[in-house]
């Protein structure tokens, strides 16, 4: 697990800043999250039916304003292809739900990203990334209020 967490930081480094291009796909890639396949080839689009934990995940994320997964947008493009290539056009408004807890959300960008991460055709990208982020989104509010609590002690 931590050569998966050591993985999102070294995406994070990688895009801070970056606009997202070919390149930065093939890093994903070489980093093990997700897996391409050539321009004549194609990932079929799994368009499987979005399952109820899933959608718990998404309530807790909407009722929460600090839980951004997002990591600031440097992990909205992981977010954005795993929802796209596993879900399809049925995870548009969860991808929008995500988002909106970054500070930096515009509507109209998230749905050009989303647009342009359903287009893509040759890299794919597990939904596990999303339990990932949102259980160490967990995790870290739990810190918060652990330290809360011992420092009244």
């Amino acid at each position: 697990m931590d050569n998966f967490y050591n993985q999102i930081k070294m995406f994070q480094d990688l895009i801070s800043g970056i606009d997202v291009d070919e390149l930065i796909l093939n890093r994903i890639v070489d980093m093990g999250i997700g897996s391409r396949c050539n321009d004549d080839e194609h990932f079929p689009k799994k368009e499987k039916d979005i399952d109820s934990y899933f959608k718990v995940i998404i309530n807790e994320i909407k009722n929460i304003p600090s839980f951004d997964i997002t990591h600031n947008d440097s992990c909205k493009l992981l977010i954005g292809i795993a929802l796209a290539s596993n879900y399809g056009e049925k995870a548009r408004k969860y991808f929008h739900i995500i988002c909106e807890n970054n500070s930096q959300y515009d509507d109209i960008i998230c749905e050009i990203e989303y647009s342009k991460h359903l287009r893509n055709k040759t890299t794919y990208i597990p939904i596990d990334i999303v339990y990932i982020l949102y259980k160490n989104a967990v995790q870290s509010q739990r810190n918060l209020i652990d330290y809360y609590i011992d420092s009244k002690n």
